[in-house]
């Protein structure tokens, strides 16, 4: 089996050494073979998964896509006919999925603010005074789906009405 130094296989695949050394970092799927003084090495197998790689980014999919597609087509084997547009329509899907879970996944951070507003409102003491500080944390800091709005320093004191206690 041949082996091959991180810029060799850089020319062979036609993708720059930087982002070699990031798509293993991310993704994982081509992990090279480190030597005792922890050099990459790589495959023959390697190099072709990376040109697999790279014509399907230049198919049009983003590096996450293009991985998640190689790797379902190492799962089992690719349906007669499967082509750049297969991977593209599979690619839709899976933004489409993730997209829902994103949307899920924010209507439930709403939903936790909520319940954290509501329940520092009703309670009082230090316990009042804890629970509005996560509900103005939580408020200030949403999930990476939507902007961050800015912070302008310490948390906001409760109002009058619920200091009582």
């Amino acid at each position: 089996m041949s082996l091959y130094r991180i810029g060799t296989a850089s020319r062979r695949s036609g993708l720059p050494i930087a982002t070699l050394r990031n798509w293993e970092l991310r993704y994982g799927l081509v992990t090279a073979i480190r030597t005792p003084g922890g050099q990459r090495r790589y495959s023959d197998e390697d190099i072709d998964r990376l040109r697999a790689l790279k014509h399907l980014v230049d198919q049009g999919l983003s590096a996450g896509e293009a991985h998640n597609v190689l790797r379902e087509r190492l799962r089992g084997p690719a349906p007669r006919g499967a082509s750049a547009s297969d991977a593209r329509e599979q690619a839709r899907r899976l933004r489409a999925e993730v997209a829902g879970t994103h949307e899920d996944a924010a209507a439930e951070y709403e939903r936790a603010v909520e319940r954290f507003t509501t329940l520092a409102a009703t309670a009082t003491g230090p316990t009042a005074d804890r629970l509005h500080e996560l509900a103005t944390r939580a408020s200030a800091h949403p999930p990476a789906s939507e902007p961050s709005p800015p912070t302008a320093g310490p948390v906001p004191p409760r109002p009058a009405s619920s200091q009582a206690g």
